[in-house]
């Protein structure tokens, strides 16, 4: 493979991580509720979201090159590399999302305040994805019941009725694949998050007395933050989950209801 093919995978590689929790999950096209995958369709679009993987570039392009994107472009194998690469430069970006910015500010007060305004843009990164997944599976939860009722009416026929089951199920099963892997890469910025404030307290060991009593006080300031953050992940994991549960729940107790039933039209 020549050396523009090469650089064209990397980029394509790159650009792909932002939507790299679809890649694990099964192709999807949604004909009967487009509206209900459409928060997570946006997530994928949204150039914003290029933003972590240009952030953390160092991290990304390692985490690509040991993903699979070497090794299929050498073999010839130019789609299973670019997945491969793509899944390699999400965990890269995700492991280097403060440490690739941060390292590179020689300042420490400077690197404080860069560190807040990156806890910032993650909360609100998290937000985002958040309340997509939320409005994706209260839709998909709408249309649980609305076909329910189409059921009991007779109003749909038994191949309608289990085509868009089915496309449900699909649906169900993509957006919970990228619910995990959210929560997956939530985690690990936090993580990385906490491993900077702790790499930065050493280094604040060398400072004379005073100062690094100022210097232990922004330092538990940051942890708190960071700590609240995480605290917040946690509550609305769990409530986003009873959701997710309760969606599930409904679509199983509706397919039981019409192996049983006589009543389609």
């Amino acid at each position: 493979m020549n050396r523009s093919a090469l650089s064209c995978a990397l980029v394509l590689a790159l650009c792909l991580s932002a939507c790299a929790p679809r890649q694990k999950a099964p192709a999807f096209h949604a004909y009967y509720y487009p509206e209900c995958y459409d928060p997570i369709e946006r997530l994928c679009k949204d150039q914003s979201y290029a933003q972590e993987a240009k952030g953390a570039a160092t991290g990304a392009l390692i985490g690509a090159a040991g993903g699979a994107l070497l090794g299929g472009i050498l073999r010839g194998d130019l789609k299973g590399a670019l997945v491969g690469g793509a899944i390699g430069a999400a965990a890269g970006g995700a492991v280097g999302f403060f440490k690739a910015r941060l390292d590179k500010i020689q300042d420490r007060e400077q690197r404080l305040n860069e560190y807040q305004r990156i806890l910032g843009e993650n909360s609100r990164n998290w937000d985002l994805e958040r309340s997509s997944v939320e409005r994706a599976y209260m839709c998909y939860r709408e249309q649980i019941r609305h076909l329910k009722r189409l059921v009991v009416n007779k109003q749909i026929s038994k191949q309608e009725f289990m085509a868009r089951m089915n496309e449900i199920q699909a649906g169900l099963n993509n957006i919970n694949t990228y619910w995990a892997d959210a929560q997956t890469r939530m985690d690990a910025r936090i993580a990385d998050g906490e491993a900077f404030l702790a790499q930065q307290e050493e280094q604040d060991r060398k400072l004379a007395a005073q100062k690094r009593q100022i210097a232990q006080r922004q330092i538990q300031q940051q942890r708190q933050r960071t700590s609240s953050q995480r605290s917040k992940k946690n509550r609305e994991v769990s409530a986003v989950n009873n959701l997710k549960n309760s969606t599930s729940t409904e679509l199983d107790e509706l397919m039981r209801y019409a192996q049983t039933s006589k009543e389609f039209a």
